[in-house]
């Protein structure tokens, strides 16, 4: 069975915050930031996930294999 997880929607503007806060914006914009899980280059089409994890911030993509690594990595 699989096991429920929570989501939490953000708008856009949210997450450019999110990502400013962290100084990651300008890179996202480049091009230059990558998925944690299978180090596909991130856009911000393709983005899936922000977790906050011992004061960094891990960016994870839409592919669904991508998403459960981060509910795996939130718990």
């Amino acid at each position: 069975m699989r096991e429920k997880v929570e989501v939490s929607a953000v708008k856009d503007r949210d997450v450019r915050n999110i990502l400013d806060h962290f100084g990651l914006s300008e890179k996202m914009d480049k091009g230059e930031l990558t998925c944690e899980s299978c180090s596909r280059t991130l856009t911000w089409e393709n983005l899936g996930s922000l977790l906050v994890k011992e004061g960094s911030l891990l960016l994870l993509c839409n592919l669904s294999e991508c998403i459960e690594e981060a509910a795996k990595r939130g718990k």
